[in-house]
């Protein structure tokens, strides 16, 4: 959804969009899919070591049928410190430029409330159809 809206479902929800770090110009969908690499290399890993003991019948939410082993705990660590590192690039950047947004050169942006006029479905005056708010 980041290639080809811009945004998310929640981020529709919560009126934010990703753009270039130009902010002027959408996401490539090649940045998009850059935004989300973290994911798109964790999941099927992560799938790929449960499958087994779930197509074998062991119940993977029992915890006495199941044994933590070291890619578990590989997998564990290696998403907490992708958290942190997210955290702390969030942080320290003047825009909260997360990791995933300097990987990509994505910038989130809060885009502008929408007039009532707009909410009703009428035109709007061209001053209240502004690009972005930070």
């Amino acid at each position: 959804m980041h290639g080809s809206f811009g945004q998310t479902l929640g981020k529709m929800i919560t009126r934010v969009k990703v753009f270039d770090v130009s902010e002027q110009k959408r996401l490539a969908m090649s940045q998009a899919v850059r935004r989300d690499i973290f994911l798109l290399i964790t999941i099927p890993i992560d799938i790929a070591l449960a499958a087994p003991k779930i197509l074998s019948g062991v119940n993977i939410m029992d915890e006495h049928a199941i044994s933590y082993g070291v890619s578990f705990f590989f997998m564990m660590f290696t998403s907490l410190g992708w958290f942190l590192t997210e955290l702390i690039t969030m942080l320290l950047s003047k825009k909260r430029r997360a990791l995933h947004d300097f990987i990509a050169g994505s910038v989130v942006i809060k885009l502008p409330q929408q007039s009532a006029a707009l909410d009703r479905g009428l035109p709007a005056a061209p001053s209240e159809l502004g690009r972005s708010v930070r």
